[in-house]
């Protein structure tokens, strides 16, 4: 029962007991009876004994008393046992499952292992982790076989496809990233020989109380087709920064295609913010560390799967769109403009959907934020949280991980039940611009849309969080360009306060000019007179001052984002 709220806890010991006197009373109800002619009725008891109906009446309410304590016991039982595990399964769980395939040609007439034996195999071992080295070693035990090592990713595969080599070991979670060099590459390939590689991820939980003070969290959140241990890219990254004495939440959201110097490459090489994960939630945490000059505090990966489940299990969530679509992921699915209650498909493929917008991943991200929020204030509250108890349980478990300890995560769920804090949820999202370049880690040889961060948009977010550790109560610079109808709408995003914002609120009290600079700085490269402007490439091919990179901005394209 330690997950339970301090007030739940009190009620119910005072509900028991005063049931167990009533039980006490009804099944003893002679001991409070007057006693008459105790000499003469005694013995007429003796003689011929009887129970009178008044008795058995008294009997038979205490048992059914009897039996309601016992079936509430027992439910109190199975809730805490439930929720101590689903707590045990998800937090201080930091186990990542990798498999490594070789590939073949599936015209080659390979069938087994075995007839690669002496043969060429590429290996790319400068996206070294301990998972591939184990992997690798297996491979090694299994088969004899010559090596030719390649730097990237996309070379070994060029490779396979010339001929330089009779196969290739690769991450299965690489399978998204070939389809850029070669669309055809699931058709063209068969797998020969796997192995799966379980390892766990070294990043310390902090050691906070997060009951008392700030912290931030770091969300991934990934697509895995089968547990959400499997290694793969994390298309959500977002940041939410608590502060349980300000009782401020704030959603920083990183483009996923932000083009960002990675962890495992001692931040020498860029590439998407989504590839850090393929290498370790771990590396997206550091990568973002250096990105921001943070210390994120933990981190916890959510599958899109548990989005579908939790929204349906509080009964769908109410999110303002500003757009009338179909989401390019989901065709079912018919998102409208204005307030909605979305169930849980519907929430998931709002989440996701960019080719509508023009700010494209921001207002994505954007979206996510709603999602969220909208999530926060369903499950925060008391009366959701009891009702809704066991199929909340019952959607976190499975999909979702975190290096959060079972103590720090307990101790939340009982701060947020016991104290019932009215959470002032704010958001924003990183801006930049969308250019087309080579020379990215996973795959130098091909151009590829990256986003190019803001230098005072980084500077700007991270003085929010900086200061929201500081514990000083913050607000948020808006953001015209994810503004929706919410924002001018109190009447109406009063029913359902800060629930579905998809946009930022603010600016620090502490660093307020710092960050009117940034922020006239941003907005003197992405608006005139309020208007949104594009920038505009032509045909022209020039070297950047990023590390071997070269930018080609081939045929006239126009794509922006702020």
């Amino acid at each position: 029962m330690d997950v339970l709220p301090q007030k739940a806890l009190i009620e119910l010991v005072i509900v028991l007991v005063i049931a167990l006197i009533l039980m006490g009373l009804l099944m003893n109800p002679k001991t409070f009876m007057r006693k008459k002619n105790n000499g003469q009725n005694e013995e007429k008891r003796k003689r011929t004994p009887q129970i009178s109906t008044s008795v058995l009446i008294y009997n038979t309410i205490g048992k059914i008393i009897s039996l309601i304590i016992s079936i509430v016991l027992l439910v109190g039982a199975v809730y805490c046992t439930k929720t101590t595990k689903a707590v045990k399964k998800v937090a201080g769980n930091t186990t990542t499952v990798t498999t490594f395939n070789l590939y073949v040609m599936k015209n080659d007439n390979y069938t087994k292992l075995s007839d690669l034996k002496d043969q060429f195999i590429g290996f790319v071992p400068s996206v070294s982790t301990d998972a591939y080295t184990q992997a690798s070693s297996k491979l090694n035990e299994a088969l004899s076989y010559k090596t030719n090592n390649y730097k990237h990713t996309d070379d070994a595969a060029d490779a396979l496809y010339k001929s330089k080599v009779e196969a290739v070991f690769l991450s299965d979670a690489y399978g998204t990233v070939m389809k850029k060099r070669h669309p055809t590459f699931a058709k063209d390939t068969k797998v020969l020989w796997s192995v799966t590689i379980t390892t766990s991820d070294k990043l310390a939980a902090s050691d906070k109380d997060i009951t008392k003070e700030p912290f931030v969290l770091y969300i991934a959140g990934v697509d895995s087709r089968h547990s959400i241990t499997e290694t793969s890219r994390a298309d959500v990254n977002m940041l939410i920064t608590v502060n349980p004495k300000t009782h401020q939440i704030l959603l920083t959201s990183i483009p996923r295609d932000s083009f960002v110097p990675l962890a495992n490459t001692n931040y020498q090489f860029k590439d998407k913010l989504t590839h850090a994960c393929l290498f370790g939630t771990t590396n997206s945490v550091k990568t973002i560390n250096h990105l921001m000059d943070l210390n994120i505090d933990f981190y916890a990966r959510v599958g899109f799967k548990m989005v579908i489940k939790l929204v349906d299990a509080v009964g769908g969530v109410k999110i303002y769109s500003d757009k009338d679509f179909v989401p390019w992921t989901d065709h079912s699915v018919h998102v409208k403009k204005g307030w909605q209650t979305m169930n849980g498909k519907t929430a998931l493929a709002f989440a996701r959907e960019r080719k509508t917008y023009e700010e494209g991943d921001r207002h994505r991200g954007a979206n996510q934020q709603a999602v969220v929020k909208a999530l926060i204030k369903k499950i925060s509250s008391s009366s959701t949280y009891l009702t809704k108890y066991d199929e909340i349980v019952d959607a976190i478990a499975g999909s979702f991980q975190t290096n959060i300890t079972a103590t720090q995560l307990k101790s939340l769920v009982k701060y947020q039940l016991n104290k019932s804090p009215k959470w002032q949820m704010m958001s924003s999202v990183l801006n930049g611009e969308s250019e087309k370049v080579t020379g990215g880690y996973m795959m130098p040889n091909t151009a590829l849309y990256y986003m190019i961060l803001n230098q005072s948009s980084i500077n700007e977010n991270r003085q929010y969080i900086v200061d929201m550790l500081a514990n000083k109560k913050i607000t948020v610079q808006k953001d015209q360009t994810l503004a929706t109808a919410e924002d001018t709408d109190n009447s109406t995003a009063s029913s359902n306060t800060s629930s579905a914002s998809s946009t930022a609120a603010s600016t620090t009290t502490s660093n307020s000019s710092t960050s009117t600079s940034n922020t006239s700085t941003n907005s003197s490269n992405t608006t005139v007179n309020n208007q949104t402007t594009r920038r505009t490439y032509t045909n022209t091919n020039r070297t950047s001052n990023y590390r071997k990179t070269t930018r080609y901005n081939s045929s006239r394209y126009r794509r922006a984002y702020r």
